[in-house]
């Protein structure tokens, strides 16, 4: 895999057309590894993911969208709408314990 440093030295040398070209393909990155992850969820699976406060939250799956997930928080009942490269998938036995 090529550096990080390396990468973003590349970037900082770019033109505003080649910018655009990278901007574009790192927004296709994200659309697939999103339907990657929306694909194998399924209504009822044990979720977690961090809020905007930085505080850990457990929930289900209640909708699968193509690049969201409509979440159902354990502890509060809230429903939360989360992108699905947010979330990660938990073992509900774990998950209780």
């Amino acid at each position: 895999m090529v550096e990080m440093n390396t990468v973003i030295q590349q970037i900082q040398q770019m033109d505003n057309d080649q910018l655009n070209t990278v901007i574009e393909a790192v927004r296709d990155r994200r659309t697939w590894n999103s339907r990657q992850i929306t694909r194998m969820l399924r209504i009822g699976d044990r979720v977690s993911f961090v809020n905007s406060n930085g505080a850990k939250m457990l929930g289900d799956v209640v909708k699968v969208n193509r690049k969201t997930v409509l979440v159902k928080s354990v502890a509060t009942h809230t429903l939360w709408k989360v992108s699905a490269t947010l979330l990660t998938v938990e073992d509900k036995e774990d998950a209780l314990a």
